[in-house]
């Protein structure tokens, strides 16, 4: 179940879906682990994946993500930050 968080500030408004369709929890570990405790650039990464239109497109910058963070994209927690961003692009 996803949990919608309470807005913080004025920048936290204008959130995308896609900062809310990621668990508390998971957001925790993806900025720990993913973007090396730098919340800066995972809300970055998020608005630039919310503004992909295809998953094709999300994939690839996904891709770079890992790339610039030296992130082995079969880690399991690179391959659940994958797997929660695809199932965003996909729901219906």
């Amino acid at each position: 179940e996803f949990r919608r968080v309470l807005f913080r500030s004025a920048q936290d408004e204008v959130q995308s879906t896609l900062h809310l369709f990621i668990p508390e929890r998971l957001k925790t570990k993806f900025i720990k682990k993913i973007f090396h405790k730098n919340e800066q650039k995972y809300e970055e990464a998020l608005n630039e994946l919310n503004q992909k239109e295809k998953w094709n497109e999300a994939a690839r910058f996904i891709g770079d993500i890992f790339i610039e963070n030296d992130i082995d994209p079969y880690s399991s927690l690179a391959v659940k930050f994958t797997e929660t961003i695809h199932s965003y692009f996909n729901r219906s």
